[in-house]
């Protein structure tokens, strides 16, 4: 497994490389586009669980290619804190990228999950939520993230300690 790859087209943006630690998502948003690409129906993608091997293959990948000074984002077709979950790869991840002199990039609506890992985090790293809507239309739509508020409230204590 190669689990590090480089972002195609648009999504350049975001990091000069970039992991999915997950197998899916369990967020049940209903306008993801993940389950499509991955050709998957949206309740198959929603069974999460750490790719097999992830971790190591990680570490490996990055001391084998000797990759430094790059900004890794995670994720693009997984949230790095999916609900009901254990996270620790996340956490285990995020320390072999700083460990190797890499920086992180973290997009998630996750909300609180993501907060035990501000101390790995520094100001060359950078951590994001989405934001698609509050109440109700969040509540059908986004089924297992956390609220929009949880996502803001977030945000407020990642600018307070990294």
């Amino acid at each position: 497994m190669i689990p590090i790859y480089a972002p195609k087209a648009r999504a350049r943006e975001y990091g000069d490389l970039a992991i999915n630690i997950y197998t899916g998502c369990n967020h049940g948003c209903t306008y993801c586009f993940a389950p499509r690409v991955k050709h998957q129906s949206l309740e198959d993608f929603q069974q999460v669980q750490p790719r097999a091997g992830i971790v190591e293959a990680v570490k490996d990948q990055l001391y084998r290619q000797k990759i430094t000074g790059k900004l890794i984002h995670l994720c693009f077709t997984c949230d790095p804190y999916p609900a009901d979950i254990d996270t620790t790869p996340t956490r285990e991840i995020i320390e072999a990228i700083k460990t190797s002199g890499n920086h992180v990039q973290i997009l998630t609506k996750g909300g609180y999950r993501a907060i035990r890992d501000f101390d790995l985090l520094d100001n060359n790293d950078y951590f994001g939520v989405t934001i698609t809507g509050f109440g109700k239309w969040s509540e059908e739509n986004e089924p297992k993230a956390a609220p929009g508020t949880a996502r803001l409230s977030t945000l407020a204590v990642a600018q307070a300690n990294i």
